[in-house]
């Protein structure tokens, strides 16, 4: 595996490309392995809501957006 697989804001990148082409199951998996290298990327955390929204996982998505205004209030 390369350094550019574990990067997280290449995989954020990836997976926003992911859930525009309508794979949000590839987009969930780019955000979990750059939360897997740095837990609180907040690209990442704004992803993983985005695709959890995206199909209907309101529930799920609260606590990942509510962790992320922590992170970065803006």
């Amino acid at each position: 595996m390369n350094a550019s697989a574990l990067d997280p804001d290449l995989l954020v990148r990836s997976g926003y490309a992911s859930l525009d082409a309508g794979n949000p199951a590839a987009a969930e998996a780019a955000c979990r392995r750059a939360l897997a290298a740095r837990p609180d990327h907040p690209g990442a955390l704004a992803l993983l809501g985005f695709v959890q929204l995206s199909q209907g996982r309101y529930g799920e998505s609260i606590p990942v957006f509510d962790r992320l205004c922590l992170l970065d209030p803006a």
